[in-house]
Order: C-alpha cells, then sequence, then structure tokens
C-alpha cells in the first residue's frame, strides 16, 4: 500500500456510505496531507476514524476534527481526539 491509498479509499468509498474506517498499523505509507483535504463532502458518512500504531501528526487530525465534529477520531487504544471551545478558541485534551 502506498501513499495513493487513502485517496483511493476516499474516492472510491464515498457512494457506499462508509461509516467506519479502520487504517490502522500502516504505518506511514500515507501521507498525513491527505486529512488537511477530506471535507464534508468527501466521505460524508464517516463517524469514526481509527489510526492506531500509525505515525500520524496529531495537528492535522485535530484540524480535521474541528472541521468536522462529529467524527469520532482514535489514534490509540482508549482515546479520542477530544477538544472544549473557548473564547480565545479551542482547547484539546490529553484524555477522553
Amino acid at each position: 500500500m502506498g501513499d495513493e491509498a487513502v485517496p483511493f479509499i476516499i474516492n472510491n468509498f464515498k457512494a457506499i456510505h462508509l461509516v467506519f474506517l479502520d487504517l490502522s498499523d500502516l504505518g506511514d505509507c500515507y501521507k498525513d496531507e491527505v486529512w488537511n483535504n477530506l471535507d464534508s463532502d468527501n466521505l460524508p458518512d464517516l463517524h469514526l476514524l481509527k489510526l492506531h500504531g500509525n505515525k500520524v501528526n496529531i495537528e492535522n487530525l485535530q484540524r480535521l476534527n474541528l472541521k468536522r465534529p462529529k467524527l469520532l477520531i482514535s489514534t490509540k487504544w482508549n482515546y479520542f481526539i477530544n477538544w472544549t471551545k473557548t473564547e480565545d478558541g479551542c482547547i484539546f485534551h490529553d484524555t477522553f
């Protein structure tokens, strides 16, 4: 699986209403930029993205979570990216 795996999934599975996507243990075989380009038109029914055991850029995933707040993103066991909106912006939490 190379850099094109995640774009392939996004382009070919959005029509089947994919709700759960587990890309765990893929290492670093995809580029983190793919998450920057994932908008509400791409995989619109996706509710859970699991990326356990991968090298990920947490800041990219946090930005994705702010764009799509109903999307649960898990990067490790017993953890989901979560945040609280404040007057000054958002605070991301280390625990769920």
